[in-house]
């Protein structure tokens, strides 16, 4: 059996941060979020107080806590889903005329009802640095992934954010799409043949099975791989918003506008369902004085948050809240923050439990 969560931070994060932050795991798309595999939950809350939530119909008690980011309880214990271990897997990449073009596949793929474990577009510009087997070594392409991914050059890169998003927006427009379809050995097969005629119909080639089997040797990857940047005096970050998939390129074009003032930006589509997707932004930046930097880096999540919410998107996707979002929960939970109030006395009438997150207290 799997649990089927697979979030990239598996390897230093924990069954209780997940279910704490409402992560999604790289296979969402058919396995679920982690709310959807959370059977019940054993929680310390503040009063103090052991918990068990129920499994009763009616009010889901589990979703007061999930999500709640440590700020009611402190998850000790839960029972989750599993699902049979998948007996095959297909892997294919392909190489899409553009974006729109990888996001209607999607689209039409999850719209269809079909289930497949991976299905992820990379943008113009994370197609070049995750490379889709199209760049020759020695190329342009080859050579701006090289000066954006070595120390010196990179801090000279990110000194002039405007320019350099500039200059990938001169980038070919092709993008790389992953898929992944696995389960009982017939429905892998036909979910990757669908899936195969609906690139086919938008011009796209097919990479063979290299792209998908190259993500999921690497897939953990990502958060070990920021040590050069921070070394060469720059900073790295990243954020997810959602929305449907008629919203999903004016935001994501928005967004990318909103920002390139401060950092050079790049983003995959990924956690697709029949309504929509994430859009997974990963920006970088540098300054002056450490002030100049910190500047820089909040003005790019203001700028972010700011143009999602005015695009009517979700601005979390699976990373929570913490901090980072903390100024923005008000305008999107509305009167629904006094209801987190009343819960919050309720549970942590001491105010101990992880206090000043999700919202601010003078927000409640």
């Amino acid at each position: 059996y799997t649990l089927g969560h697979f979030p990239s931070s598996i390897l230093c994060s924990t069954v209780g941060g997940w279910v704490a932050a409402r992560s999604a795991g790289q296979c969402s798309t058919r396995y679920g979020k982690i709310e959807d595999m959370v059977v019940d939950l054993e929680v310390v809350t503040g009063e103090p107080a052991l918990r068990r939530t129920p499994r009763a119909g009616g009010l889901d008690w589990n979703a007061l806590f999930t999500g709640s980011e440590g700020t009611l309880g402190l998850i000790t214990a839960a029972t989750l889903r599993v699902h049979p271990q998948p007996a095959a897997r297909a892997f294919r990449g392909w190489r899409m005329p553009n974006t729109h073009a990888g996001l209607e596949v999607m689209r039409r793929a999850m719209q269809r009802g079909l289930k497949p474990s991976v299905l992820r577009l990379y943008d113009p510009l994370d197609t070049m640095m995750v490379g889709s087997g199209g760049e020759k070594k020695g190329g342009l392409l080859s050579g701006l992934k090289h000066a954006l991914t070595e120390g010196p050059v990179l801090r000279g890169v990110l000194t002039l954010p405007r320019l350099t998003n500039a200059a990938i927006d001169r980038l070919p427009t092709k993008t790389l799409l992953v898929v992944v379809s696995e389960g009982e050995a017939d429905e892998a097969r036909e979910t990757d043949e669908i899936i195969a005629s609906l690139a086919r119909a938008e011009g796209a080639t097919d990479l063979g099975e290299g792209p998908g089997r190259q993500w999921l040797a690497h897939r953990y990857d990502v958060s070990f791989k920021q040590s050069k940047i921070y070394a060469s005096g720059a900073f790295v970050d990243t954020f997810e918003v959602a929305t449907t998939w008629a919203r999903l390129p004016g935001l994501y074009d928005a967004v990318r506008n909103a920002v390139s003032p401060y950092v050079m930006v790049m983003a995959h589509f990924s956690h697709a369902y029949p309504g929509g997707c994430s859009i997974y932004f990963t920006f970088a930046g540098t300054g002056g004085a450490p002030r100049d930097m910190r500047d820089r880096y909040d003005a790019a999540w203001k700028a972010g948050l700011d143009t999602a919410i005015a695009h009517g998107a979700a601005i979390a996707h699976h990373h929570g809240a913490g901090l980072s979002r903390r100024t923005h929960m008000p305008s999107t939970h509305g009167e629904a923050r006094r209801w987190f109030a009343a819960l919050k006395a309720t549970f942590d009438p001491a105010g101990v439990l992880n206090p000043g997150k999700l919202f601010a207290e003078e927000a409640l």
